[in-house]
């Protein structure tokens, strides 16, 4: 187990209009804003279509699961549930990491993993992030997974 202890300083506040991406807004904030280290702690509001990743079994991974081709729900849904966190890769790569659930119309949820674009506002998402302080998330080599994880660090 790896720990670190962290101070919440600020929570920045996002609003995407029709249209505007998810995580590539989420990340466009992130560069102006200079955050290494963040948690997704609230997402709420509707996508024109959900895109999302989950874990299938692969014999072939130590750790018993590959990601696939992305599933999509190819119509309104509504965000119900998003978190996540923000750290910076040993190459130097913002990493953001976010796990989301979507209901549809008639109330059936889907989930998964958010990896790249797709998930476009449909009228609003509004997404508030809280910034650490006295902390660093990174990553490293886990040996019986044999891939880097995430790892906190204190500062």
């Amino acid at each position: 187990m790896d720990t670190a202890l962290a101070s919440i300083h600020k929570v920045l506040a996002i609003r995407l209009c029709r249209g505007e991406d998810l995580m590539g807004s989420i990340r466009a904030a992130c560069e102006q804003y200079n955050i290494n280290a963040g948690c997704i702690i609230s997402v709420v509001g509707s996508v024109q279509e959900a895109v999302f990743y989950d874990p299938r079994p692969d014999p072939r991974d130590p750790a018993g699961i590959s990601y696939g081709d992305p599933i999509t729900v190819p119509y309104p849904a509504e965000v119900i549930s998003a978190h996540g966190e923000i750290n910076i890769l040993e190459n130097g790569e913002r990493s953001i990491h976010i796990h989301a659930a979507f209901a549809d119309s008639q109330g059936n949820v889907r989930a998964g993993h958010l990896m790249g674009e797709g998930n476009k506002a449909l009228n609003t998402v509004n997404i508030f992030i809280a910034l650490l302080d006295d902390v660093e998330f990174g990553v490293k080599y886990d040996p019986v997974l044999q891939a880097p994880c995430f790892c906190p660090r204190q500062k």
